[in-house]
């Protein structure tokens, strides 16, 4: 009813935007794509309540030279993330839960998880204490993704199965019941590791909404922000703007990647990953990101409180001492250290990184990227965000997410 009443402040027109402030910006993209290092990118600041820079480069099929459009549909993955934040915080917000709260209130057998100790007769101990939603929103409870050689990642290895093929045949409900049967890689509070966390939060959410986590993401925020191209699978008349994702074979070339996690995104998953499983828009992430950056709210819209939008833009992990655990191992050099570069001298909020320090970027810069070469950013302080947009696996391959930050802060400091 309020879109219908109020359609005019959801409407946001994307265009392509030059700026010559940004021609070195502008410069690196063009190379990325001229040396066939990436097949296309799409990338847009705002600033100050409007877009000072969009541009798209390169293809959305790199074999047939079919250009990158500004309404092309992306796989975001884990820009998911803080979606799924922000419909757990809605939640929140209505009283539903806290952030101390364990989650075994929703989910029983979390209660009973164990933890990996080498130095145990079964190389595991209990719990010193219950995983709080908090620990869940901060990758902080003990939770894994399975891509390091670790005793407890080979069992997380088993439980996805080879390309995920095990896992997206289970249901939410049905693989995080499952998940909670694996032990864990560290007691909770102890480590930051990257994980099935915000998996767990969408299951989270289900719960206490009572609905599925695709319908209630839709219904608490895609249909107010008008995310009219945003959700877990796409309606045939949009199949033509879902663009392919890359990657590169032994000879170094570009070439098209088979479907991701054996997901096409053209009917309904049974996995729904409130971990990576969205396709958005330029313009629908835009509108998510407007409404982080102006605290909660969208035009005439609130969707949060500003104090909540400020609680998730805090860091809650490396000011209380908790040192992140190795992502990957046995991954190339370079990727390891883009990895590494890309969360250096951050800490991390509700779901998102958090700058601690002052460098070529300036401190309090929050937001999150995705397997497939996507990333925004928001910047309270300097009224800012920006959003960049790719198809391409393996992510950190290129240090193109710092170089993005940099050469957009070069220029607007020149």
């Amino acid at each position: 009813n309020y879109l219908n009443k109020n359609p005019r402040e959801f409407r946001m027109v994307i265009k392509e935007i030059k700026n010559d402030n940004f021609n070195n910006l502008s410069k690196t993209f063009h190379e990325y794509i001229e040396q066939r290092k990436l097949p296309g990118i799409i990338a847009a600041i705002y600033k100050h309540d409007k877009i000072i820079y969009c541009k798209k480069f390169g293809f959305a099929d790199v074999e047939n030279e079919i250009p990158l459009e500004l309404n092309n549909i992306f796989r975001i993955a884990s820009m998911t993330k803080p979606i799924v934040c922000v419909g757990a915080l809605i939640l929140y917000e209505e009283g539903k839960f806290t952030l101390d709260d364990p989650i075994s209130k929703y989910l029983p057998k979390a209660a009973k998880l164990r933890v990996y100790n080498k130095d145990k007769p079964d190389n595991l101990e209990d719990l010193e204490r219950e995983i709080t939603f908090l620990d869940i929103f901060t990758h902080t409870g003990g939770f894994s993704y399975g891509w390091t050689d670790h005793p407890v990642d080979k069992k997380y290895v088993e439980f996805i199965g080879v390309n995920g093929q095990k896992l997206v045949r289970k249901t939410l409900k049905e693989a995080i019941d499952e998940l909670l049967d694996l032990p864990l890689k560290h007691q909770p509070g102890k480590k930051w590791n990257y994980s099935f966390s915000i998996d767990i939060l969408g299951r989270l959410v289900e719960i206490i909404s009572g609905k599925p986590l695709d319908e209630y993401l839709d219904e608490r925020i895609f249909q107010k922000l008008s995310m009219v191209d945003t959700g877990f699978y796409l309606p045939q008349d949009k199949y033509e703007r879902l663009i392919p994702v890359y990657t590169i074979n032994a000879d170094n070339k570009l070439i098209k990647r088979k479907e991701q996690l054996g997901i096409s995104n053209k009917t309904k998953p049974t996995y729904i990953s409130g971990g990576g499983g969205l396709i958005s828009t330029l313009t629908d992430y835009l509108k998510f990101t407007k409404m982080l950056l102006n605290k909660g709210k969208y035009e005439n819209l609130r969707l949060l409180k500003e104090e909540t939008v400020d609680l998730m833009m805090k860091d809650h992990v490396a000011a209380k001492g908790i040192t992140p655990e190795a992502i990957f191992s046995n991954i190339p050099k370079n990727i390891a250290e883009n990895s590494a570069s890309y969360s250096r001298d951050y800490g991390f909020g509700l779901g998102i990184q958090v700058k601690l320090a002052n460098d070529a970027v300036p401190k309090g810069i929050n937001g999150w990227c995705g397997m497939f070469t996507t990333e925004y950013w928001v910047d309270p302080e300097n009224n800012l965000f920006a959003i960049l947009l790719s198809q391409f696996i393996p992510l950190f391959n290129f240090p193109i997410f710092n170089e993005f930050k940099e050469l957009v802060y070069q220029a607007l400091n020149s």
